[in-house]
């Protein structure tokens, strides 16, 4: 698709704040000296990752470290990185929870229309296909029907000593993102995946590429 663009992590997700979204914290650095200045202000244990346009699949690609937690993990991964993409930036990301991921998503289809989907995140996106969609946008009734649909949806309960997830922040989540997809033609895919829950339960994005027309 030569006519589309990637958006890097860090610009995706600032759209998303710009909508309310929660995100996590985060920090691009240019170096190791900026990577090493914004684990100083996060503080350890970080996510450090590849951040670049055109970027898509990182994880898949060891791109992604998650839990660093000192300065001589830190310049492994980063040297890992760079000797990879030699001009990736790097993000710097708090660490978050994720005993619980859910993805949420935007697709501008060609023959339905624009469609918002919510399910399991994570490695399970693939692994057992449990989510749910509706063309967009949608309303807050039905993000919690959307919240419900899921055959784990036992997963977002007070299970195991995690936290009941806030399920109307995470289904005014699902509404915000359908609104940005449909709202914005030029935007044809966005992916939120993982969206993890902090010690309040409320959904934070900790992972999001957004696809325009370029």
């Amino acid at each position: 698709m030569n006519d589309t663009k990637i958006l890097s992590e860090y610009e995706s997700k600032k759209i998303l704040k710009k909508t309310g979204i929660l995100v996590c914290r985060e920090i691009l650095a240019q170096d190791l000296y900026e990577t090493k200045k914004a684990i100083n202000e996060l503080g350890y244990p970080v996510v450090i990752k590849a951040c670049m346009d055109g970027l898509a699949h990182k994880s898949e690609q060891g791109l992604v470290f998650l839990n660093v937690k000192s300065n001589e993990e830190t310049e492994y991964v980063y040297n890992l990185i760079k000797n990879r993409l030699p001009n990736s930036k790097i993000l710097v990301q708090e660490m978050i929870n994720n005993q619980r991921e859910v993805m949420v998503g935007f697709l501008r289809d060609n023959i339905i229309g624009p469609c918002v989907m919510f399910g399991l995140g994570g490695i399970f996106t693939e692994i057992l296909r449990d989510t749910t969609f509706r063309l967009a946008p949608i309303d807050k009734f039905e993000a919690m029907k959307m919240v419900e649909d899921i055959r784990a949806k036992k997963i977002l309960t007070n299970v195991r000593g995690l936290p009941q997830v806030d399920k109307d922040s995470l289904a005014d989540l699902i509404v915000k993102l359908s609104q940005l997809g449909a709202q914005n033609t030029n935007i044809i895919e966005i992916d939120i995946n993982p969206i993890c829950f902090n010690k309040q339960g409320m959904p934070v994005a900790v992972d999001s590429t957004i696809i325009i027309r370029d």
